[in-house]
């Protein structure tokens, strides 16, 4: 269910890999993880600081908040939206050519652009 919700926006969801009953992982699986959780890192950081910058989030919010009325969007969605939108507007917690190498950033900026071809065309193709 997460995963539908998450490819109608272009985007998936990376999870890192476990044992599974095996001694130890595999060199392809111990990158994925290692780069996987390189990524976390940062994301928790973000998810913390977007935490501590709007005290409205800072404790335990309202029931109401949560509930769509006349089928609109949550309130509590609507403010994290913008909570998030003012965040991004605000300089990056890394600098991203530090962590990425050249070609490395190259790949990654022709897969996005990929990527929002594929969104643009999912759009366009979508029944009104």
């Amino acid at each position: 269910m997460v995963a539908h919700a998450v490819s109608l926006i272009c985007a998936e969801i990376r999870v890192p890999a476990y044992t599974g009953g095996k001694c130890q992982l595999s060199a392809v699986e111990t990158e994925k993880t290692r780069v996987i959780a390189h990524v976390r890192i940062h994301v928790e950081r973000v998810i913390g600081s977007l935490r501590q910058k709007y005290t409205i989030l800072w404790g335990t919010l309202p029931i109401h908040m949560l509930l769509h009325v006349d089928g609109d969007v949550a309130i509590l969605d609507k403010i994290v939206t913008k909570c998030c939108a003012l965040t991004n507007l605000c300089p990056s917690v890394i600098p991203m050519d530090s962590l990425l190498p050249g070609r490395f950033i190259t790949r990654v900026v022709k897969k996005l652009q990929k990527i929002h071809v594929k969104c643009q065309l999912r759009w366009i193709k979508r029944p009104l």
